[in-house]
């Protein structure tokens, strides 16, 4: 995947990570950031928020990926499905 592409998703995917820990956590990394001059202990603590912040971000904004054994095995289990689909009658799409 092209970064352009992932940068995109991401900004797209934005409103997931609007939570309240993650505002949290923005916030503690903001008054660490004003603190950092006082001490080395508030830049450890702005770069390992920071950190924090983008990795949840990252988290919530890409999408999810599912196992597909375990969705199958879940359809296939439903009587009234199975009555419809069967191995030969579906496929997966690989974007990939």
């Amino acid at each position: 995947m092209r970064c352009g592409d992932y940068l995109y998703m991401m900004g797209k995917n934005l409103h997931r990570s609007n939570d309240g820990w993650t505002r949290a956590l923005i916030g503690y990394s903001a008054f660490s950031f004003l603190m950092a001059s006082q001490a080395l202990i508030w830049k450890l603590h702005f770069a390992a928020s920071t950190l924090a912040v983008l990795t949840r971000i990252r988290d919530k904004g890409s999408e999810p990926t599912i196992d597909e054994v375990h969705v199958l095995d879940t359809i296939f289990a439903n009587e009234k499905i199975r009555e419809l689909f069967s191995p030969e009658t579906y496929h997966v799409i690989d974007y990939d």
